[in-house]
């Protein structure tokens, strides 16, 4: 007997560590990324270009390794206007961002007011690529994949389009008063100042999700105890940041640049979109707005011959193997600042077409030249400056442009 009240004595300190460890608030990670708006992959000639999906799925795998995990997704996922509709081209980008989403373990999609052009179909589309519920705040769309609000672990995440006023702002009230011990996030389609209202007016939140046109929030701003951020533009960052069990006390900026390896995974579904924007021959399709006639490089050469000698020792001169190197040769958003004369009836078809529309040519500054190569005298070619560059190097594609140090490099 007494051996046995020995044995009941030494498990009780066990049986109350375990209670104590029970009790234990748990740590989370809360991963936000999104406002992808079709940019899949930075686009530009310097560096460090930002973004990239294929970076994010890295990202988000190794935000979520040590801790369960909340994943956010903002939208705007598409590019385009919704007047117009999409392009082909936007339907195949949102669907390998949809596909590419399920390799980061989104748990929920928050969709922007302009997301909702995409129309029932295209979204039910986005929900079963993702393997992720959508949130949306308008009836507008009869879809059984979105819903008013989400749930996982002791978050709650909510949406909120600022456009549908104090309606909106009693929608968001009645569901966080109504289940006051979650914790409750909420991602709007408004600017800072618009988040930072919903923070002051709802004290109880935890987290606010704005929509950035600029830069991600370096830094979150603290009303109270929600904390307001934006992973910013162009799915050029992402947030990381840690729940202790009682509140909001790590964070962190992530900026997607070149230092981020793609992930295996996601970039097999771009690679297999850039595939389908080849197979369907989608800078074939373009339209073409100009009949402008071109000569192609080679034609300048022979009175022009220091000039031309220079324009072959740039990088100009091999542009499109840039993009044959990344498989982006048959990308239409991509070639045209590669070669010459892509808005012409007569101008780069292919490289096996028009070899000699190959590149950065003279005439992708000067002007189409058929005419006066046939004329030299009669017709002459205008001078250009810095504005003939802006085309291309502009602050999304160059963002570090500075005419006066690129000059150098191709002066003639």
């Amino acid at each position: 007997m007494k051996r046995g009240w020995l044995l009941l004595l030494g498990l009780v300190p066990f049986v109350f560590l375990q209670q104590g460890k029970a009790t234990q608030p748990e740590t989370w990670t809360i991963v936000v990324g999104g406002n992808t708006q079709g940019y899949l992959t930075p686009c530009g000639c310097t560096k460090p270009m930002l973004g990239g999906v294929r970076r994010r799925v890295t990202q988000t795998k190794e935000a979520c390794k040590d801790h369960p995990s909340l994943v956010i997704e903002t939208g705007r996922l598409a590019q385009g206007n919704p007047s117009q509709g999409l392009s082909r081209q936007a339907e195949m980008k949102v669907e390998t961002l949809a596909e590419t989403l399920r390799f980061a373990a989104v748990d929920v999609i928050a969709l922007h007011p302009l997301d909702r052009f995409l129309g029932d179909a295209g979204l039910n589309g986005v929900s079963r690529l993702s393997r992720a519920p959508l949130l949306d705040t308008s009836p507008m769309i009869p879809s059984s994949e979105t819903m008013p609000e989400f749930r996982k672990g002791p978050f709650g995440v909510l949406n909120h389009d600022p456009a549908r006023g104090k309606a909106g702002i009693d929608a968001v009230g009645a569901i966080v008063k109504s289940s006051p011990e979650t914790r409750w996030m909420v991602v709007t389609a408004g600017n800072r100042q618009e988040g930072e209202a919903l923070a002051k007016e709802f004290p109880e939140l935890i987290l606010v999700v704005y929509a950035s046109e600029s830069q991600i929030a370096f830094s979150p701003l603290q009303v109270g105890r929600v904390w307001v951020v934006s992973p910013g533009v162009k799915g050029q960052g992402m947030l990381r940041l840690q729940w202790n069990g009682e509140a909001l006390d790590g964070y962190e900026a992530v900026r997607l640049d070149d230092e981020t390896p793609n992930d295996p995974d996601a970039a097999r579904i771009y690679r297999r979109y850039q595939d389908r924007v080849r197979a369907e021959k989608l800078l074939e399709q373009m339209p073409r707005t100009s009949e402008a006639a071109y000569a192609g490089s080679k034609a300048c050469k022979s009175c022009h011959t220091e000039e031309y000698k220079i324009w072959k020792d740039t990088q100009h001169a091999d542009a499109l193997a840039t993009l044959e190197r990344d498989f982006h040769d048959s990308d239409p958003e991509c070639v045209g600042c590669h070669v010459v004369g892509l808005e012409s009836t007569q101008g780069f078809v292919a490289r096996e077409k028009t070899p000699h529309l190959t590149d950065v040519g003279c005439e992708s500054c000067h002007g189409p030249a058929a005419n006066h190569v046939k004329a030299p005298e009669k017709v002459r070619m205008p001078k250009k400056g810095a504005e003939s560059c802006y085309g291309c190097h502009n602050s999304e594609h160059s963002p570090t442009f500075d005419f006066a140090t690129y000059w150098d490099k191709i002066k003639h």
